[in-house]
């Protein structure tokens, strides 16, 4: 038996493939996913889609087995880690490259005021409040020396915060900001929900880089290795796309096919993993720089996604943080 994909969080449906001798009957079995009782979605002869439940983390044993057989099967699945749960989060978090800590959102409705909106995680379990007063932050990215910024889209705003805690307005008059990003050189770029993408001076000017389909709100950036920028927005499509900006503002379609595609990032490898759902499983998919898709992590309500050194992937659910190790 084996599991598709490897890797889930709790709430994630991951199928189990059977091997044709276990001698396994498929309408009276159990399964214990570290353990605890996993409830079976749907059963057939070649397998079986199981929901991970709460309570397990790291690399755990996955058991099927059956009442009516002595049989039994058994592999390893490796769920996330949690993090930090109670949030709001609506994009990527973002790593600061300086203390790998992880910065993430609590933003509330549009026009909501929230009490505390913004929180650094140091360590696993701990959230320390970030003294920002900014209503409804949406993207956080850091620029090459470390500092904060966010865009907010209740007040069409990117906003600054330094390392000694001071919030200043970086930018002005963007419509409704939402994905930001820096590219390799430390440009700033925004994308607006209409579709459209700036491109941001160091003093805080803006211009139009690329004009999108109106269909297509530009909610969340990604930049490869290659300078290109990727863009994503969820729609009620089930078929939506992952849009691809040259440096010159030259838009073509790099992928569809994804359900809700959201946050996104690239490994080291140039692989692009995404938070979608994809030939109807939700969680995050990888795509190969050829366009070669496959879902590699099973989880409902994913988000956003980061990468923390080389082999950490950081998993966001709009309430909750998982972290994955040892990447390969």
């Amino acid at each position: 038996m084996f599991v598709r994909p490897a890797m889930a969080i709790p709430g994630g449906v991951v199928e189990l493939i059977l091997d044709s001798d276990s001698g396994l009957v498929t309408d009276d079995l159990e399964c214990k996913i570290g353990g605890l009782q996993a409830r079976i979605v749907s059963a057939s002869r070649r397998g079986l889609h199981v929901l991970v439940p709460e309570g397990v983390e790291g690399t755990v044993k996955v058991e099927v087995g059956s009442p009516s057989s002595a049989s039994w099967s058994e592999c390893l699945l490796e769920i996330g880690r949690e993090f930090a749960r109670d949030l709001h989060i609506v994009a990527n978090p973002a790593v600061d490259p300086v203390d790998g800590s992880i910065v993430t959102t609590r933003s509330g409705s549009r026009g909501q005021v929230m009490p505390v909106t913004m929180f650094r995680i140091p360590t696993a379990g701990s959230m320390e409040e970030i003294d920002a007063d900014i209503m409804n932050p949406t993207g956080v990215a850091f620029d090459k020396n470390g500092t904060l910024h966010i865009s907010a889209r209740a007040d069409g705003e990117i906003w600054r915060f330094s390392r000694e805690g001071k919030l200043s307005a970086c930018s002005t008059g963007l419509g409704v900001p939402t994905g930001i990003a820096f590219d390799a050189s430390g440009v700033l770029h925004v994308g607006d929900r209409t579709g459209t993408i700036y491109r941001i001076s160091d003093n805080g000017d803006s211009e139009v880089l690329a004009k999108l389909e109106p269909s297509v709100a530009a909610y969340h950036l990604a930049f490869d290795g290659s300078g290109n920028l990727y863009v994503s927005a969820p729609s009620l499509s089930g078929y939506d796309s992952v849009q691809l900006v040259d440096k010159i503002g030259f838009v073509r379609t790099f992928f569809r096919g994804l359900g809700r595609p959201q946050g996104m990032a690239f490994d080291p490898k140039g692989f692009l993993f995404i938070a979608a759902s994809f030939k109807g499983s939700r969680g995050v998919v990888k795509i190969s720089p050829e366009g070669e898709a496959e879902l590699v992590l099973a989880g409902s309500d994913v988000v956003g996604v980061a990468f923390r050194g080389a082999d950490e992937l950081v998993v966001a659910t709009r309430e909750r943080i998982f972290v994955f190790g040892g990447l390969r």
